[in-house]
C-alpha cells in the first residue's frame, strides 16, 4: 500500500463501521495526505449491518475524524459491496474523476502543498528588523577598532604644528622642524590632502595605526554578536547559525578594509587664509626688529670708535630701539594669535576628519557586517514567500 499511495493519482480509502476509527488509517496515511483532498473519496462500506441511525452516525462520525485529521471537504460515500448500496454514487464519483484527466495535476499540486507546509516549519514567520540602533553601535565599535579617535588628536596637532609654522614666531619656527609630524607617524601623511576617497582606497601599503586594543576588540566582538542576535530574532537555528556567520566575518579582512576606510579618507581641508596672512606680517615684523637690531649694532660701533651720530627718536624713544621692541613685541602677539586661533581650528579640523572617518568606518560595516546579514534575511524573505505560495 506504501508504494502504491506513492504512484496514484486518485485515493479511495475503503472502511467499514468496525475499523473507520482505526488509528493507523488516520495517523499513518489520512493525516499526512490531508493535503490531497481534491483527489480523495472515502468509503464506509458494510452499512447493511446497521441501521439506518446508527449508519448516518458512523458517516457524521467519520466525518468528524476526517476534519480532524485536516481532510476537508470530502464527503463520505456510505456503501454496502453485498447489496449494492450507494455503488451507483460511487461510480459516478469516479467516472466525475476520469472525465475531468486532472487528477494527475491535482496529485502532483497536493504533493507540493504538502511538501511545502513540511518545509514551511524550518522558517520563521517574519524577518526580524535591523533598525538604526544597532548600526550606531556597530559604528562606535569599529570606530574605536580603527583607532579613529588617535587620528583625530592626529589631525589637531597636525593642524596645530602647521599653522604655527606660519604664524608663528619666525625665530623659533625651526624647533618645529625638529619634531615628526604626527600623521607622519601614523603613516597617513601621503593620504592626509585632499584626495578621493577611491584614489586613497587604491594606495598601497597600510598604515601605522596602533593595532586595536584588546578592549576595543571585545567591543567590536560584542557589538557584532547583538547584531547577529538582533537579525536572528524568532528564525530557526539553522537560519541563525547563517546570520552569525554573516555578521562575524574573519578579522584580518575587517582589520584591512577598516585600515583602507581610513587610508582612503581626506585628513586635511583646505588652509585657512590667515596662514599666508600671518606668515608675511611674521617675516615684516622680523625684519623690522632685524633692522633695528642692526641700527642699534651699528650705532654701538660708531659709539666704540668714538664717532658721535644723532639718533633719531620717537618722543624719548630712540627709532631703532623703537624697531627693536616694537618688532619684537608684535611678533609675539601675533604668535599668541595665531595659537589662539590654531587651537580653534585644530577642533574643528579634528571633529571634521572623525565625522569623516567615521563615515567611512560606518561604510565598512554596512559593506561586511550589515549587507551580509541583509542578504541571508533576504533570502529568507524569498524562500518564505515562494513556500506560502507553493502551500496555496
Amino acid at each position: 500500500a506504501d508504494r502504491v499511495l506513492k504512484l496514484s493519482d486518485v485515493f479511495i480509502w475503503v472502511t467499514d463501521p468496525q475499523k473507520y476509527a482505526d488509528a493507523v488509517l488516520h495517523d499513518d496515511y489520512i493525516r499526512t495526505m490531508a493535503q490531497h483532498a481534491a483527489v480523495t473519496i472515502v468509503v464506509l462500506n458494510q452499512i447493511d449491518r446497521l441501521s439506518r441511525e446508527d449508519a448516518r452516525a458512523c458517516v457524521a462520525d467519520l466525518e468528524q475524524l476526517l476534519q480532524r485529521d485536516g481532510l476537508t471537504g470530502v464527503r463520505v460515500l456510505p456503501t454496502s459491496a453485498a447489496r449494492g448500496i450507494g455503488l451507483d454514487a460511487l461510480r459516478a464519483e469516479l467516472a466525475g474523476v476520469v472525465s475531468h484527466r486532472n487528477a494527475a495535476n491535482r496529485r502532483l499540486a497536493a504533493d507540493l502543498r504538502t511538501q511545502a507546509l513540511e518545509l514551511r516549519r524550518h522558517v520563521g514567520d517574519t524577518e526580524p528588523d535591523l533598525g538604526k540602533r544597532a548600526g550606531a553601535e556597530l559604528t562606535d565599535a569599529l570606530a574605536k577598532a580603527a583607532a579613529v579617535p588617535v587620528v583625530g588628536h592626529a589631525v589637531e596637532r597636525d593642524y596645530r604644528m602647521r599653522a604655527g609654522m606660519h604664524g608663528g614666531w619666525p625665530f623659533t619656527r625651526w624647533a618645529n622642524k625638529l619634531r615628526p609630524a604626527p600623521l607622519s607617524r601614523l603613516g597617513l601623511d601621503k593620504v592626509a590632502s585632499q584626495l578621493t576617497r577611491s584614489e586613497g582606497q587604491r594606495a598601497l601599503g597600510r598604515s601605522s595605526l596602533p593595532p586595536a586594543s584588546p578592549a576595543a576588540l571585545a567591543v567590536v566582538d560584542l557589538a557584532t554578536r547583538r547584531l547577529g542576535e538582533q537579525a536572528a530574532e524568532g528564525l530557526p537555528q539553522p537560519w541563525a547559525d547563517a546570520v552569525y556567520d554573516a555578521a562575524t566575518p574573519h578579522d584580518d579582512d575587517l582589520r584591512d578594509s577598516l585600515d583602507q576606510a581610513v587610508l582612503g579618507t581626506p585628513l586635511r581641508d583646505k588652509d585657512p587664509f590667515w596662514w599666508p596672512l600671518f606668515s608675511a606680517l611674521q617675516w615684516l615684523f622680523a625684519a623690522i626688529a632685524l633692522v633695528g637690531l642692526g641700527w642699534l649694532l651699528v650705532l654701538a660701533g660708531l659709539g666704540f670708535a668714538q664717532i658721535h651720530v644723532d639718533v633719531p627718536n620717537w618722543g624719548w624713544i630712540p627709532i631703532p630701539l623703537l624697531l627693536l621692541v616694537g618688532g619684537l613685541l608684535l611678533g609675539l602677539l601675533l604668535a599668541l594669535l595665531s595659537r589662539v586661533l590654531a587651537a580653534r581650528g585644530g577642533r574643528r579640523r579634528r571633529e571634521a576628519a572623525e565625522r569623516r572617518l567615521r563615515d567611512a568606518v560606518e561604510q565598512v560595516g554596512r559593506d561586511k557586517l550589515v549587507a551580509p546579514v541583509r542578504e541571508v534575511l533576504g533570502q529568507h524573505r524569498a524562500t518564505r514567500e515562494a513556500l506560502e505560495r507553493a502551500a496555496r
